[in-house]
């Protein structure tokens, strides 16, 4: 949120709209975050077996692609990756098996059908693939819909509940570092 705030104050545009679209995104985070503990639940039954997790996207969707491979590999110790959709597609896509796992964020609207038919490309490969978006048929996976400039805080959602799902999987605590240190510590 601070982030798209100060990006809209150093271009111009009025906080007074800033303000409104914002405004959206807590309802909506509380609404989803009420079902957590189901959310979790469907997603541990999902993400049983998977060795190949990748999150996709495309756009503003790289900023929760991007940051959920990375919180997945330190909080869950699970091999992950974010990646842009087209680039799964010209090397991941070649690797996937029954044992990959593929989030793909629903994204912009002129880019939506780029990604559902990544997802099909997936499942033809006997791969597991779910779409994350305010129109996913999974409810972990289904944030409301709002603004598009909320679009960014609402995708993290999805991964969250990932990162406690396979937390629960593997009889661990989400989060805890047992190897990295701050980064300010030791470079």
């Amino acid at each position: 949120m601070a982030l798209k705030w100060v990006g809209n104050l150093l271009g111009g545009k009025s906080s007074h709209r800033t303000r409104c679209e914002l405004a959206h995104a807590a309802p909506i985070v509380s609404d989803y975050l009420l079902r957590w503990k189901k959310h979790v639940q469907t997603l541990a039954e999902r993400l049983r077996g998977i060795r190949q997790l990748y999150l996709v996207g495309r756009g503003s969707s790289l900023a929760a692609v991007g940051t959920g491979g990375l919180i997945i590999k330190e909080s869950d110790h699970f091999p992950a990756e974010g990646m842009g959709s087209a680039a799964f597609r010209h090397g991941p896509l070649e690797i996937v098996t029954a044992q990959t796992f593929v989030l793909a964020f629903s994204g912009a609207g002129r880019t939506r059908e780029l990604n559902r038919r990544l997802v099909k490309d997936v499942r033809e490969r006997h791969g597991f693939a779910e779409w994350a978006g305010d129109d996913s048929s999974l409810p972990a996976l289904r944030f409301g819909a709002g603004p598009v400039a909320i679009r960014p805080i609402l995708e993290i959602l999805p991964v969250e509940m990932i990162t406690l799902a396979l937390a629960a999987l593997a009889g661990r605590e989400a989060g805890r570092f047992e190897s990295a240190t701050k980064v300010t510590t030791t470079e």
